[in-house]
């Protein structure tokens, strides 16, 4: 799996903070958001409530970087979004700066954005919550019990 990791999903950021898993998620690999998504982390929702805490744990770290998007991909994350993909702004901004980060992963729990991603990204550029806890499990950098933890939450 490649190093750089780009978080279109606020859920990914709530389920690997159960038990510090996103922590050693963020020191194994390189982490991105878009502005997009910094946003929807921002706007103070109660669902976002938790990912704002544990994104600027990271954040405050640079473990993070949040990234802006050229003209050419707002142009794309704007197409994207006017095709009735019913994926959301950050999702689509995620997409359109995937593209330019060679050998990255964009990383989804929305099954919308997974199909989306996977059609224009290819399906080897795109991960799920249950395969990053794979990846870590693999690489032994969270055990079994972080990763029940985490698909509790998940399932909850």
């Amino acid at each position: 799996m490649t190093k750089k990791v780009i978080i279109s999903d606020t859920n990914i950021i709530i389920f690997l903070g159960a038990g510090d898993v996103f922590e050693k998620f963020c020191l194994e690999f390189d982490v991105y958001i878009t502005e997009d998504v910094a946003e929807e982390i921002n706007t103070g929702r109660a669902a976002r409530t938790e990912a704002k805490d544990i994104f600027y744990r990271q954040y405050t770290q640079n473990r993070i970087q949040i990234l802006s998007l050229s003209e050419e991909q707002q142009a794309f994350r704007d197409e994207l979004m006017r095709r009735k993909t019913k994926i959301d702004r950050g999702e689509s901004s995620c997409i359109a700066i995937a593209l330019d980060i060679e050998e990255s992963i964009f990383a989804t729990n929305d099954t919308r954005a997974i199909d989306v991603a996977s059609d224009i990204l290819g399906e080897d550029h795109v991960i799920n919550c249950e395969e990053i806890l794979a990846v870590l499990l693999s690489r032994q950098l969270i055990d079994c019990d972080m990763a029940l933890a985490v698909r509790t939450l998940m399932n909850s």
